[in-house]
């Protein structure tokens, strides 16, 4: 079928999800088939699509998971791989990993497979997840054939699991965070700052709102009506104002602020410093 002409993409979608619910069986009773490959596939006259027994002959070079070629420990999540190269070569008419021997096989370790743009969204997202370079970022073979199908997919465990953590991942965001932090304080600064000879308009509401001691803590002693004592002696009682308060006076408009923020060399050196150490975190997190 493959050499005649391109698929049309709905009998990839169909013989893709059979080929992975096929997998998906062998998975559940701990047998990997080890050899997807167009070869093995097999369409009937019904349309139905079956998975035929491996041969028991190393895979193909142009389908097999970057694990093998790096000789680490194959599973489930290369058949899903293989799977994913098999319906790719479908769409296009052509191999992703053309050739063979170890130069071919280890072309899919620096570029990862491509999806035509042609292709609808959720069957490309299914494509693209398939053929991850990790296997632990691969569907398990029951959840491709789902994604496949167009069926709604609960989020399970991936197949294998190794891989970043959950607290490795949340922590990406705490350094981009604080240079945000920086970013934004720097910008502030430089919004208060007085650029065009005049106050800014912080200088303004703090001078306002600083109460003068005579308005608001200094009270004039008032003589209060004379008593006469138990013992015929006036007496005289003092009593204190109750301190006043002005409300401060609001700017009526916006500052002119500069085109170009003015960013104080300190932050500056800070923000750099602090992208080196993401750069280095990035480089270990992920080298």
């Amino acid at each position: 079928m493959l050499s005649q002409q391109p698929l049309r993409l709905s009998e990839v979608r169909r013989i893709g999800s059979q080929i992975a619910d096929a997998l998906a069986r062998g998975h559940a009773q701990g047998a990997p088939h080890g050899g997807v490959s167009p070869s093995t596939i097999r369409v009937g006259a019904d349309g139905r699509a079956r998975l035929a027994a491996p041969s028991g002959r190393p895979p193909e070079d142009a389908y097999v998971s970057p694990e093998y070629v790096r000789g680490e420990q194959v599973g489930p999540a290369a058949d899903v791989y293989a799977l994913g190269l098999v319906l790719l070569e479908a769409i296009s008419g052509r191999q992703v990993y053309p050739g063979s021997g170890r130069a071919a096989a280890e072309a899919r370790l620096d570029a990862p497979p491509l999806v035509p743009n042609d292709v609808p969204g959720p069957m490309a997202r299914a494509l693209l997840a398939m053929t991850e370079t990790l296997p632990s970022a691969r569907p398990t073979a029951s959840r491709a054939a789902a994604m496949l199908a167009g069926e709604a997919v609960v989020e399970q465990a991936p197949v294998a699991a190794t891989g970043p953590s959950a607290g490795k991942i949340a922590a990406i965001g705490l350094p981009v965070l604080v240079l945000l932090v920086l970013l934004g304080v720097a910008l502030w600064g430089s919004g208060s700052a007085d650029t065009t000879g005049g106050v800014s308009p912080d200088s303004t509401t703090r001078a306002t709102a600083t109460p003068t001691h005579s308005a608001t803590r200094t009270a004039t002693p008032t003589s209060a009506p004379t008593k006469t004592s138990t013992s015929g002696k006036p007496t005289h009682t003092t009593s204190r104002e109750t301190p006043g308060f002005t409300m401060p006076s609001l700017p009526t408009k916006l500052p002119d602020l500069p085109d170009k923020p003015e960013i104080p060399s300190s932050v500056t050196d800070k923000a750099e410093s602090l992208w080196t150490e993401i750069k280095d975190w990035f480089g270990k997190f992920f080298g």
